[in-house]
């Protein structure tokens, strides 16, 4: 992926900004601890993780991907196709809860 960003002329100090992050990644823990009230949303919401709606912004120097939230259309249907049952009006509040704090870590993080 960097030598992609490399090739289509990001500035630098953007690519290491990637590097930076895909470094933050692996260091991420591989298990953490799950409430047991809390572990069907985090399952979904897991299983929802390709599903944001973006928006790409770009300039002639510079492009970043903005994302909007949730698609929640499709929330019942990963729901059914992970294995997890139908989703409860509990559930989906924790989804949302789940969903603004990672718009704020990215908000935070492109800030």
């Amino acid at each position: 992926m960097l030598e992609d960003l490399r090739a289509f002329g990001y500035p630098p100090a953007e690519i290491q900004k990637a590097s930076d992050d895909l470094m933050a990644q692996r260091r991420a823990p591989d298990t953490f601890q799950v409430h047991p009230h809390n572990a069907f949303a985090v399952r979904l919401f897991l299983a929802m993780q390709t599903q944001w709606s973006t928006l790409a912004l770009s300039t002639m120097s510079a492009a970043r991907l903005v994302r909007l939230g949730l698609k929640y259309e499709v929330l019942e249907i990963a729901a059914r196709l992970a294995g997890l049952g139908e989703i409860s009006a509990d559930d989906f509040i924790r989804i949302r809860l789940m969903e603004n704090d990672a718009l704020e870590a990215w908000a935070e993080a492109a800030a």
